[in-house]
């Protein structure tokens, strides 16, 4: 049954039912969903990028921003999580903060999508990313610093701009490739996620 219901998706119009000819140009969905192809015939494509603008339009910017930062907070939150329950750093949960991101905007901003939630998207990121490495390093510069004095201390937290510094020099004199990688792999998700949804010719 399954496989006759795709063969039904795959030579039907998504939208009003009608039976695709092998011939007409037709128009695919964008989809979230990289392995559905959901097909609509030419007189539906008007409607559907009508549904795409409309996605772009009336965004709750507040929210948009509202909606980012809960999503920050819960990826910055695992990630410092795993750094101190595993005495580890793993940047690749960067991509990860920037899927929350994305999806925390566009969900508070009233689903929407567009180059606005894009751009939010990133700058909530950017931050997100910085603040996590910086309560990460926080954490192990203390820990050793425990170690060192041999007793507890008072919580040091370094300057943001000194720490800064450091994390600039870090990434040039390291030339940790690796860790530019996923921090650009992370930004590219959360700049990525919102766009506007396009149709795509298919003949």
């Amino acid at each position: 049954m399954d496989e006759n219901k795709v063969e039904a998706n795959v030579n039907t119009c998504a939208k009003c039912g009608k039976e695709l000819e092998d011939f007409e140009v037709t128009y695919i969905l964008d989809s979230d969903d990289k392995n559905a192809e959901e097909r609509v015939c030419a007189s539906c494509s008007e409607t559907v990028q009508d549904e795409y603008y409309e996605e772009t339009t009336d965004v709750n910017f507040i929210g948009a921003v509202l909606g980012g930062l809960v999503g920050a907070a819960i990826g910055v939150g695992v990630w410092y999580l795993i750094a101190i329950l595993f005495d580890l750093t793993i940047g690749i949960v960067a991509i990860g903060v920037g899927f929350l991101v994305a999806q925390g905007a566009m969900f508070a901003s009233g689903k929407k999508r567009g180059f606005s939630l894009q751009i939010i998207s990133l700058i909530i990121t950017i931050l997100a990313i910085y603040f996590a490495e910086y309560l990460v390093f926080s954490h192990f510069f203390n820990e050793m610093m425990t170690e060192f004095l041999g007793a507890a201390h008072e919580f040091y937290w370094m300057p943001l701009g000194e720490f800064t510094g450091l994390l600039i020099e870090y990434m040039i004199e390291e030339l940790d490739f690796i860790g530019l990688i996923i921090w650009a792999l992370g930004l590219w998700t959360a700049f990525a996620t919102p766009a506007a949804k396009k149709l795509k010719t298919k003949s």
